[in-house]
C-alpha cells in the first residue's frame, strides 16, 4: 500500500492535510540488485577424462547483506565418472557472514577458499574427515570449516585473530543445518604470537587442521608451522592448506615440512616431519561478476533453484570465455597415519593431481 500526502495550506494559516490511500495490490513486486559469480574447479591435467571436479556460485545481495554460497559437483568420486553430463543435483547452499567492512584480509572470499570448498565435498575429503575434529586456522569467513561440518565431522573449530571477523563467524540459520551433524564453533587464535591471551588456553587437539591462503607471507611460515605441530595430534592427524600454486610461499611451506628448515627461533635446522607429504594442482577457472535482479516473490523452491542452476552450468562447461580468468591452486597435504592404509593417497582420483619438481619449475612465480 502507497499513501500519498497532499498538503494544502489555507487564507488562516491552518494547515489542512488530505489523505489518500491507494491500494496497490497491482503493483510490481520490489526487486533487489544482486551480484552473482560462477567459478568452476578443473583438474591440473587437461587430458584427464571429464576434467571438471565442481563448481561454487557466490550470490551477494548488497540491499539485504546476504552473502550465498552454493556448491556442486561434476562427479560423484565414490563411483568414478558419472554417465550424466549433468552437474550433480546435490548442491549444498551456505550462508556466510556479510562483512561490509571488506578492508581486512579475512573478509574476503579467496580463490583458495573456493577450491577448498569444492575438495571438501569429494569422497578423498570426506573419507578423511568423518568423525573427525577439524580446526580451521586463519578462517577468515569460514567457508571451508563450514562446508566441512556438513561432510560428517564431529566437530568444527573455525579460527581467525580478527576481533570482527570472530563474532560473525558464529553458525548461520540460513546454512543447510539439517547436514551438518557436526559441532561448530569458532574463537580467537593468533598463531603468530604463541604467547597472545588467545591462545594460552588453547588445550585442544585435533585430526585435521584445514587452512587457505595463509601461507602467505614468508615471514609467517614459522608460527603457522608451530601453531599446526601444537594442535594437531602427534600419532595420527592430517594437515591440508591451499593456496595460489604460483606463491613462492606456498611452496616453501611445502618444503619446509617435506625436507626440513632453519628454525629462526632455535638457531637451529630441523628435519623433516615424519609422515608423508605431498602438493596436489588445480584450476580454478574464475567467472565474471554479473548483476541479476530478484523480486521478492521469486521462488525458493530448491528444484527450481537447482534446474536453474544446471541450465546455467551447462553454459558454462560449453563457452569456458565467459570464464574470464585461470587461478592455479595448490593444495599441500600432510599427514601421519597409524594404519597405512589410511592414507589419503588411497582416496585420489584421476583429476587430483600430484605435483612433480618440474611441474614446480614450469610455474611462474608472481609473488
Amino acid at each position: 500500500m502507497h499513501f500519498m500526502l497532499r498538503v494544502r495550506q489555507t487564507r488562516s494559516h491552518v494547515f489542512e492535510i488530505v489523505v489518500f490511500l491507494v491500494l496497490a495490490f497491482s503493483a510490481p513486486p520490489i526487486k533487489g540488485l544482486v551480484l552473482i559469480r560462477t567459478s568452476i574447479l578443473e583438474s591440473w591435467d587437461s587430458k584427464a577424462p571429464r576434467s571438471i571436479i565442481g563448481w561454487i556460485r557466490e550470490e551477494r545481495d548488497e540491499s539485504k547483506q546476504t552473502l550465498q554460497v552454493r556448491i556442486g559437483l561434476e562427479r560423484d568420486h565414490n563411483e568414478g565418472i558419472t554417465s550424466s553430463s549433468k552437474p550433480s543435483s546435490d548442491i549444498l547452499s551456505i550462508a556466510l557472514p556479510f562483512m561490509v567492512d571488506e578492508s581486512s584480509l579475512g573478509s574476503t572470499l579467496w580463490s583458495s577458499g573456493q577450491a577448498m570448498a569444492i575438495l571438501g565435498r569429494t569422497s578423498a575429503f570426506r573419507s578423511i574427515v568423518q568423525g573427525k575434529q577439524i580446526i580451521e586456522v586463519g578462517a577468515g569467513l569460514g567457508l571451508p570449516g563450514r562446508v566441512l561440518a556438513t561432510q560428517g565431522a564431529r566437530s568444527v573449530l573455525l579460527t581467525d585473530n580478527d576481533q570482527d571477523i570472530f563474532e560473525q563467524q558464529r553458525p548461520s540459520a540460513n546454512t543447510d543445518q539439517d547436514r551438518s551433524s557436526s559441532h561448530l564453533t569458532s574463537r580467537l587464535l593468533d598463531w603468530r604470537d604463541s604467547n597472545s591471551d588467545a591462545n594460552s588456553d588453547m588445550r585442544e587437539s585435533f585430526d585435521v587442521i584445514v587452512g587457505s591462503d595463509v601461507a602467505y607471507y614468508f615471514y609467517l611460515l614459522r608460527p603457522l608451522m608451530d601453531t599446526i605441530q601444537t594442535v594437531r595430534k602427534p600419532l595420527s592427524s592430517t594437515c591440508i592448506i591451499a593456496g595460489q600454486a604460483n606463491r613462492k610461499s606456498q611452496w616453501d611451506l611445502y618444503h619446509n615440512i617435506r625436507k626440513g628448515c632453519y628454525n629462526q627461533i632455535t638457531d637451529q635446522h630441523e628435519g623433516p616431519w615424519t609422515g608423508r607429504t605431498q602438493m596436489l594442482l588445480y584450476r580454478l577457472r574464475m567467472g565474471e561478476w554479473q548483476q541479476e535482479t530478484k523480486n521478492d516473490s521469486d521462488t525458493n523452491n530448491s528444484d527450481d533453484v537447482n534446474q536453474m542452476l544446471e541450465q546455467h552450468l551447462a553454459e558454462l562447461t560449453k563457452n569456458t570465455n565467459a570464464l574470464t580468468g585461470v587461478v592455479p591452486i595448490a593444495v599441500l597435504w600432510h599427514e601421519v597415519q597409524e594404519n597405512e592404509s589410511e592414507h589419503f593417497q588411497q582416496g585420489l582420483t584421476s583429476v587430483d593431481y600430484v605435483a612433480t619438481r618440474s611441474d614446480e619449475d614450469a610455474l611462474e612465480m608472481t609473488f
